[in-house]
C-alpha cells in the first residue's frame, strides 16, 4: 500500500505516524493542536487560507483512516483530530465554543487554566529528525509489505543503529557522522554484521530521501570489503583428501556421503545441497551443474 507524501505529513503532524504511541501521548499532541487552533491570531487572508488547510488535513485524515494500518488508539485519535479541525473551522467563523470544549476535554482542566505553549500544526521544523523516528516512519509504511519475521529483523537492525546515532538530527547529518557510526558499530560486532546494519541504514535513508524527509544522505560506500572479518582459513589439500577418504567409509545410500562429497568438490553449503532436487541438476556437455551453487562438478 502506498500513502501519499501529504497524508504522511498529516499523520506526522498529529503524531499518528507512530504505531507505538499510547493514547495519552496522542491525546497530549491533540490538545496542543487544539489549543493552537483556538488561540492563533488571524488576518483576513489567513482566515481563507486556514479554511482550505483544515479541509485538506481532514481529507488526508479520512483517507489514512480508511486505508492505513492503524491501532485502536490511532483510529481514536484520528477521529478526534477530525473533530478538532471541524471545530477549528467553526472558530474561524467566530464560533469557538466547540473548540473550547475539546480543549477542556483533552486537557481535563478549565480552559482558563494556564497551559503549555502551543506547537505548530505542521511538523515542527525545529524538532530533530532522529533515525529512531525516521525508521519508525519507514517501518509503518512497509508493515504490510513484508513478512513478520522480516519485520522483526528490520526492527532489530534499526534499533541497533538508533542506539548509536541517538538524538542526531539527520536533517543536519554529515559524512563524518556516518563514518563515526560505522566505527562505533565495529567496536563490538563482526564486519559482516556491520555490513548488514549499514545496508539497512542505506535502505531507510534512501526511502527518506525519495519521500522528502531528507534532502540528501551520506551513507554510501561505508561497507567493508567482502569477507573482511572472516576468521576462516581455506582447507589444505591434505585436509580435503582426509574428508574425501572419510566419505568412502560411509554407506553408499547415505545422504551424508554425497552431501559431504559435493560440498568438498563444489564449495556449496550443505544446507544449499540439501534443498537440491533432480530438476536442479543439469548436465551440459561432460559437466554436471547443480544450479544452487553454479559451480561445475566434473564427472
Amino acid at each position: 500500500m502506498t500513502i501519499s507524501k501529504d497524508i504522511l505529513k498529516t499523520l506526522a503532524a498529529f503524531h499518528l505516524d507512530n504505531p507505538e504511541a499510547t493514547w495519552d501521548e496522542l491525546r497530549e499532541r491533540l490538545a496542543d493542536i487544539a489549543e493552537e487552533c483556538l488561540t492563533m491570531a488571524h488576518g483576513d487572508d489567513s482566515l481563507v487560507a486556514y479554511e482550505m488547510i483544515y479541509d485538506e488535513l481532514r481529507l488526508s485524515l479520512r483517507e489514512a483512516s480508511a486505508k492505513g494500518p492503524m491501532t485502536i488508539d490511532q483510529q481514536r485519535a484520528a477521529s478526534k483530530a477530525e473533530d478538532i479541525l471541524e471545530a477549528a473551522q467553526e472558530r474561524l467563523k467566530g464560533r469557538p465554543g466547540k473548540l473550547v470544549g475539546i480543549v477542556e476535554e483533552l486537557r481535563g482542566v478549565p480552559c482558563g487554566t494556564s497551559v503549555a505553549p502551543c506547537l505548530s500544526l505542521s511538523v515542527n521544523a525545529s524538532k530533530a529528525l532522529t533515525f529512531e523516528h525516521l525508521s519508525g516512519l519507514y517501518m509503518a509504511e512497509q508493515k504490510d509489505n513484508v513478512q513478520a519475521s522480516t519485520m522483526r529483523d528490520v526492527k532489530s537492525s534499526c534499533a541497533a543503529i538508533s542506539a548509536v546515532l541517538g538524538g542526531l538530527d539527520l536533517k543536519e547529518h554529515t559524512r563524518a557522522d556516518m563514518v563515526a557510526l560505522k566505527a562505533k558499530l565495529l567496536e563490538d560486532r563482526k564486519g559482516s554484521t556491520v555490513n548488514k546494519l549499514l545496508t539497512r541504514l542505506s535502505t531507510v535513508m534512501d526511502w527518506a530521501v525519495h519521500n522528502g524527509y531528507l534532502d540528501k544522505s551520506f551513507d554510501k560506500g561505508l561497507k567493508l570489503s567482502k569477507d573482511a572479518d572472516s576468521s576462516r582459513e581455506a582447507l589444505s589439500q591434505d585436509q580435503v583428501q582426509a574428508l574425501m577418504d572419510h566419505t568412502k567409509t560411509l554407506q553408499a545410500d547415505s545422504w551424508q556421503r554425497w552431501a559431504l562429497s559435493l560440498g568438498v568438490i563444489t564449495g556449496t553449503r550443505i544446507e544449499e545441497l540439501r534443498q537440491l532436487t533432480k530438476a536442479d541438476v543439469k548436465q551440459v556437455g561432460g559437466v554436471i551443474l547443480p544450479s544452487t551453487s553454479g559451480h561445475p562438478v566434473k564427472r
